[in-house]
């Protein structure tokens, strides 16, 4: 069987995971059941998703808690202990430093942002930057094929 079947395969196996994981967002993530979902064994399934997606189980629930945290603060004015608890942190603290670490700023001014295009850009910057062209050798990638609304939502979390 050719290597790129195999690699299909897996990454089609990976994907069920991930829609597995983000259909139980607010759930405990229970690596044996993901294994299941992916029909590995739980020492190879930690290894072929960790290959395959460049980080850990661990760390695409707390960037997809982060990612839907990021929309819940721009689309409402739910208390920030409440989307905190909801992202999965102990404390109002410790969600704002993992935020700010992955947003480049707190939530409260995050909150206090427009995200939407056209833009205007910071006074002093430009709105595009400069671009640069560059051919680069042939390199494999992966994708995670999206469709659908950009911030995901369970029917649950919409009424919550």
């Amino acid at each position: 069987m050719p290597k790129d079947d195999t690699l299909d395969r897996h990454l089609a196996r990976i994907q069920r995971v991930i829609d597995h994981i983000a259909a139980h967002l607010d759930d405990p993530i229970d690596l044996d059941r993901l294994a299941e979902v992916a029909c590995f064994s739980p020492h190879h399934f930690h290894r072929a998703y960790r290959y395959l997606l460049g980080e850990t189980v661990a760390d695409t629930v707390r960037r997809l808690r982060l990612h839907r945290a990021a929309g819940t603060l721009l689309e409402s004015e739910t208390a920030m202990a409440r989307i905190a608890r909801r992202a999965g942190y102990g404390s109002a603290a410790a969600f704002s430093r993992a935020f700010a670490e992955r947003y480049g700023q707190p939530p409260g001014a995050y909150r206090g942002t427009r995200r939407s295009f056209p833009f205007d850009p910071p006074e002093g910057e430009t709105a595009m930057p400069d671009v640069t062209y560059r051919t680069l050798a042939p390199i494999r990638v992966a994708a995670v094929r999206h469709i659908g609304p950009y911030i995901w939502r369970s029917a649950a979390a919409s009424t919550s």
